[in-house]
């Protein structure tokens, strides 16, 4: 079995792909990213799990810090994406209910 530090740097690692996987999403790649994204996350909870019922919480607490800022950047990273999508799908209904109307119009005028 790996010592603690390889499975917390095993964390770390699968925590900075995903957010790399995140960061690099665009209109082209939107649900082959964030497919990636999530099966490193579940991959980083699967191993999350197996180190506290292989370690002491107390001992675990100790690397913490080092996971807590990359959860934090890629939670930040995912609610941005995710207004932005929802900033773009606003618009997007802005813009068909322009074009409904100028099409109610144009039948009136006829």
């Amino acid at each position: 079995m790996k010592n603690l530090i390889d499975e917390i740097n095993s964390l770390r690692i699968l925590l900075e792909q995903a957010l790399e996987k995140l960061k690099s999403v665009n209109d082209l790649n939107f649900d082959d990213n964030l497919n990636s994204a999530k099966t490193l996350m579940e991959s980083y909870n699967f191993l999350k799990l197996q180190l506290k019922n292989s370690y002491p919480i107390q001992q675990l607490e100790n690397y913490n810090p080092l996971l807590v800022d990359l959860t934090k950047q890629i939670q930040e990273t995912f609610d941005n994406l995710y207004t932005d999508r929802k900033n773009k799908f606003a618009e997007v209904g802005k813009q068909i209910a322009i074009l409904k109307n100028k099409a109610k119009l144009i039948n009136y005028y006829r």
